[in-house]
């Protein structure tokens, strides 16, 4: 695993398998790479900027973001906040960890 904290990381063994991400691409469930990482589609779109924290595409990379008031996290996602691993127990936007029940400390 990879922790991402500021920059992409490439994951030199993924990066070749899935195509790079084209703004002119229509994608339903595609898997595609966009700055180093994998995303898959979760829906018909075009256009939309594979992001952590676009709904539109799941990171599927194996990395540790740091928390982000804008993503989306479900049941057992993880992140780290404040040098601290916390796992979501429930769906959760904008929730800081250590400040709602919804996230549970790791390490």
């Amino acid at each position: 695993m990879y922790t991402v904290q500021g920059g992409d990381i490439v994951e030199p063994e993924e990066e070749n398998k899935f195509p790079a991400w084209d703004s002119k691409t229509i994608y339903t469930t595609e898997t595609v790479t966009h700055n180093g990482l994998i995303y898959q589609s979760q829906w018909w779109n075009q256009g939309s900027e594979p992001t952590p924290t676009n709904d539109a595409w799941k990171l599927l990379s194996d990395v540790q973001l740091g928390w982000d008031i804008n993503i989306t996290y479900s049941t057992g996602d993880t992140t780290t906040h404040m040098d601290v691993t916390w796992e979501a127990k429930w769906w959760t936007k904008g929730d800081e960890p250590g400040k709602a029940d919804v996230w549970v400390k790791v390490k």
